[in-house]
Formats: structure tokens, sequence, C-alpha cells
């Protein structure tokens, strides 16, 4: 795996140039990954640029510098995949955004209803997050994060998306025939409560899809995890 560090997000350096790195980024490269001198890496400024890159002679110990080289195309992604989510406890929250970033989620809606939990994380540590799977992945920018919204506001956001919800009702691997030719797709994904009956009226109002997720109920990080892959296959 290419080893990923980020450059300040108002830089765009030119080919050739030497730049030097902060000191969390350095420490990431030096004592994390390890890398010396010479070693190859991608530079990243988290705003949908990267550039190949070559480590290259430190001044201490606790500085990073690299050489910048030829800028590198960024991967499309054909599908706009949204995830509304219920909010969850803090630490499965956090594992479930590191999912979704990873696997090219465009927006997370949070969302409040009967059974979510009230806690939220910090800006900072949702910020940590994006830049680790951003690492990760290698995708160039992370996705928004809206802030939570009543879960029947969040749905009325995106009329043209084809959407689905992921319900323990439905206790198959997907909806007979299920076909998606809209490169505009949304899932939902409930607090692991579950929804309440008037919730599940609403999303089936709203026109969204039941999908099911196998024969068990999955804790609402799993379910993330599980949902984007089978609404991404459609």
């Amino acid at each position: 795996m290419s080893v990923r560090v980020f450059c300040s997000p108002d830089q765009t350096p030119e080919p050739g140039a030497t730049i030097e790195l902060d000191g969390e980024e350095s420490h990431y490269l030096l004592r994390v990954r390890r890398r010396r001198v010479g070693d190859p890496l991608h530079l990243m400024n988290g705003h949908g640029k990267s550039w190949d890159a070559i480590c290259v002679e430190s001044p201490s110990t606790k500085c990073a510098r690299v050489t910048v080289g030829l800028p590198l195309l960024p991967s499309k992604d054909p599908l706009e995949l949204v995830l509304v989510l219920a909010m969850i406890e803090s630490s499965a929250l956090g594992r479930a955004l590191t999912s979704a970033a990873e696997l090219g989620v465009r927006e997370i809606q949070l969302v409040r209803c009967a059974r979510s939990q009230d806690q939220t994380l910090p800006r900072k540590r949702i910020d940590r997050i994006m830049r680790s799977s951003m690492r990760q992945s290698g995708r160039p920018r992370p996705p928004q994060i809206h802030a939570p919204l009543p879960i029947a506001e969040a749905l009325g956001r995106y009329p043209h998306h084809s959407g689905f919800i992921a319900w323990e009702a439905l206790a198959s691997p997907s909806a007979p025939g299920l076909t998606c030719d809209n490169h505009r797709r949304l899932l939902v994904i409930g607090p692991e409560g579950g929804f309440v009956t008037d919730e599940i009226e609403l999303t089936h109002q709203q026109g969204l899809r039941p999908v099911g997720l196998g024969p068990w109920t999955l804790r609402s990080e799993i379910a993330v995890v599980a949902g984007l892959a089978l609404v991404r296959s459609l």
C-alpha cells in the first residue's frame, strides 16, 4: 500500500519543489511508517489534489521533507452515494464514519430519530477520522458530513436519489430482483434499537426500498458496511 501524507490544505506545490511537513505528518512518515531517504510516497492536500513524492533528508528527527513529483489524476467514482445515519454511540459512530469514507460515500447526513443517541463527536475527532480514512483509501477529498437533522427533514433533502433502507424485518440478502440504474443512491441506517413504526412508514412514503442484510440483526456500524456494499453492487 502506498504511504500517503498530507501537506497544508492551502498548498499546491510545483513538481520539483521540496516542502517540509508539519509535526504530525512527519511523525507518521518517519516514526509510524518508518520511511527513509529515497522512499516513494503520495502527497495529498485533502482538497482533491495529490502528487507523487520522495522522502528526502530531514533537517531534524522531528521534521520530514519531501520532494514533489508529478500530480496524480484522481480516481473517479461514478456513483453519488449518500448515507443517512441515525445518531449512535460515539465510538460506534467513529467506526461507521471510517467505513463510509473508505467506501466512497459523498455525503453523510446524521439524523435524530426516536431511538437514536444524543451524543456526537467533536469536529476535531471527525477530521482525524477522515484524514485516517483518506490515508487508507487514497480518496482525494473527504465526504461532506452534515449536522444532525430530524429524519423527515433529512430524507427530503435528496429527492433525486434512489433510496434504500436497511431493515432487519427483511431477513434476506436483498429484495428479490433488486436493481438500480440511478447513479445517485441513498442508504438509510437506523440506530441499534431500530426504527419505530412511524419512521418506517415515513421511509415508505418517501419511496425508499427496504433491503435485508442477512438473517441476523447487525450493529449499526456493521450495517453501514454491509448496506453500502449491497447498494454499490446493484
